[in-house]
């Protein structure tokens, strides 16, 4: 009974560490709304602060705007979590308790709203285009209203802050990284289409010469050592099927990746460099509030 109890505790610890995690990560996959909802529960919270509620009312305001991206309307949060993110930035000086009372309030220090601007876009590029819109069109349209909060946070304002600031908020760099990233991804793209066509056209070439399976996979091995659809070598991919099985994903198999698989995720690249260079000629087109 004694080592039942033992197992049974054990059990219980594990879920809760493992729900918890997951819950974690949630939010850490999400640090780019998370952190804007920071911002903006500090903003509306004012000299008074901002509460947990509304930190979590702010994630799903912010993630609902991108639906269309997400599985929910908005991303499911429990106050648990936010309390969670919460100490940890006060742990590190970014957030103070300004209200000890049965709803603690809370306001950002300046460097903590630095932190949760960093946290926005300090990234190499987002691999979900609704995401890199939402948080461009946070920066270009609140840039002002963000300095604003930055100068109000401190008595002093020096030119190296500002410079700071100004690299922080320029969306003419978030922008040249996320088309930079996007041209590298048309790059790949095209590489294995590329040689997806090449492989097909060789094989159908050798295959009517009558060549045997095995010269023919030596065949292209010296002209294309990696396969790009699998980093493996074709020798080593195509030797683990039959021989009618090989031929036909290296003609017709690459033929179908190319025109189902690889040509639309091209075309949805494309789409998205077109619309990172109409965005760059709206830049700061907003109204000021």
């Amino acid at each position: 009974m004694h080592i039942a109890l033992i197992a049974f505790d054990w059990a219980k610890v594990f879920n809760y560490t493992v729900i918890t995690m997951a819950r974690h990560s949630l939010l850490d996959r999400y640090e780019t709304f998370v952190s804007c909802a920071v911002l903006a529960a500090h903003v509306n919270g004012r000299a008074k602060g901002f509460r947990q509620h509304d930190v979590r009312f702010m994630i799903e305001v912010f993630t609902n705007w991108v639906e269309s991206a997400e599985e929910n309307p908005s991303l499911p949060v429990q106050n648990t979590q936010v309390l969670r993110y919460l100490d940890n930035l006060i742990e590190e000086g970014f957030v103070k308790v300004v209200s000890q009372k049965s709803f603690p309030r809370y306001r950002l220090t300046r460097t903590g709203v630095l932190e949760m601007m960093t946290r926005i876009v300090d990234r190499p590029y987002f691999n979900q285009k609704e995401h890199f819109y939402f948080v461009f069109y946070f920066i270009d349209t609140y840039k002002p209203q963000l300095i604003r909060i930055v100068k109000r946070e401190g008595k002093r304002f020096p030119f190296s802050l500002q410079v700071e600031l100004d690299s922080l908020l320029d969306v003419n760099m978030l922008l040249d990284r996320q088309l930079e990233h996007a041209q590298r991804t048309m790059h790949k793209l095209d590489r294995r289409i590329a040689e997806a066509e090449k492989t097909a056209r060789t094989v159908r070439k050798l295959v009517k010469e009558g060549t045997d399976y095995s010269q023919l996979l030596e065949e292209l091995e010296r002209e294309a050592p990696m396969d790009l659809t699998t980093s493996r070598r074709y020798t080593e991919l195509y030797s683990r099927v039959t021989e009618r099985q090989g031929i036909w994903e290296m003609t017709i198999g690459n033929d179908r990746r190319i025109s189902l698989v690889w040509l639309p995720a091209r075309r949805q690249v494309e789409q998205h460099i077109l619309e990172l260079e109409h965005m760059r000629k709206g830049i700061g087109s907003s109204q000021e509030m």
